[in-house]
């Protein structure tokens, strides 16, 4: 029995997230729709998951942006829902204790400018 071509093409299945998504992780915001208007004007940007706090616990993500800095808070589900996952480190040091502060990163800058 032959397959169609439709049949024979895999879709490539969502990275598995890992429960706790480690510190240090990189995600880009893609999308935006009612429920989070503000962030339509920021799709395309790239974060780091930050360390969490004690005080707020592991449902809390904290979003670092590019100049270090803790930005932005948010759950699991709202992540893999309006990110995508570009790197997810290997950090097992959720709290940061003893850890150095995020550095800023280097954003590509556009041709012409």
């Amino acid at each position: 029995m032959k397959l169609s071509k439709a049949s024979r093409r895999r879709s490539p299945k969502k990275a598995e997230l890992p429960k706790i998504i480690p510190p240090r992780s990189t995600f880009r915001l893609v999308r935006s729709d009612t429920k989070t208007p503000v962030w339509n004007a920021h799709v395309g940007r790239t974060f780091r998951v930050g360390y969490y706090s004690r005080q707020d616990g592991l449902d809390v993500i904290w979003l670092v942006n590019e100049k270090g800095k803790y930005e932005q808070a948010t759950d699991r589900d709202f992540l893999i829902k309006y990110f995508e996952p570009i790197k997810i480190t290997d950090e097992t040091n959720l709290y940061g204790t003893g850890k150095p502060p995020f550095k800023s990163v280097k954003t590509p800058q556009k041709k012409g400018s």
